[in-house]
């Protein structure tokens, strides 16, 4: 983290973070331009909501949000917060790690950083797509059924001969899709 943070505007009644179901969490002022909240059960959010109430950064700064699962000794980037994007609503994918059930707290930061660190954050390590992660998985299991199907040496059933390119194809045209709209698969025709 940058030491040079805007420290004058960041108190903790200007960050609110939210865990969509339950209340608006505590938020401490650590100083230094730092705010932070401990979330029991992170089994329990696979969303994080953090919203800077007003234009708190200057020009040239946003917020940089960070989580540590207990005993908080390193950090992983989740997202941003600038003025233009005072709010938003970050997916954790907590849920859905191994192990997860005995951890039994995380720690969210959100820290005042020039714009320049949260561009190179950005671009560096962009934080995870789990909805774009889901959906793949689901064209995976898809994938990976058809597929069997073509290596079946069952001998009441015909097998469906599909060439590999087909497949392939499919996932590509998946992928594509999602690009253009992440719920398109929600959608019927």
């Amino acid at each position: 983290m940058n030491p040079d943070f805007n420290t004058e505007n960041c108190y903790s009644n200007l960050i609110s973070i939210i865990v969509p179901g339950r209340g608006p969490e505590a938020v401490v002022n650590e100083g230094n331009g730092i705010v932070s909240t401990i979330i029991q059960n992170p089994q329990t959010a696979s969303n994080v909501v953090v919203v800077a109430n007003g234009e708190i950064f200057s020009g040239d700064s946003g917020a940089g949000v960070y989580f540590s699962f207990f005993p908080y000794q390193s950090w992983e980037f989740l997202g941003v917060l600038t003025n233009l994007r005072r709010s938003d609503m970050f997916t954790t994918g907590w849920p859905f790690m191994e192990g997860i059930s005995n951890i039994p707290s995380v720690k969210i930061i959100v820290v005042i950083e020039s714009a320049t660190t949260l561009l190179q954050k950005l671009e560096t390590k962009p934080p995870i797509d789990y909805n774009k992660e889901i959906a793949r998985k689901i064209a995976l299991n898809l994938f990976r059924y058809i597929e069997s199907y073509n290596n079946s040496n069952c001998n009441s059933q015909i097998p469906i001969n599909l060439p590999q390119y087909i497949l392939d194809r499919w996932i590509s045209r998946f992928e594509e899709k999602y690009k253009l709209d992440p719920y398109f698969y929600m959608k019927t025709n």
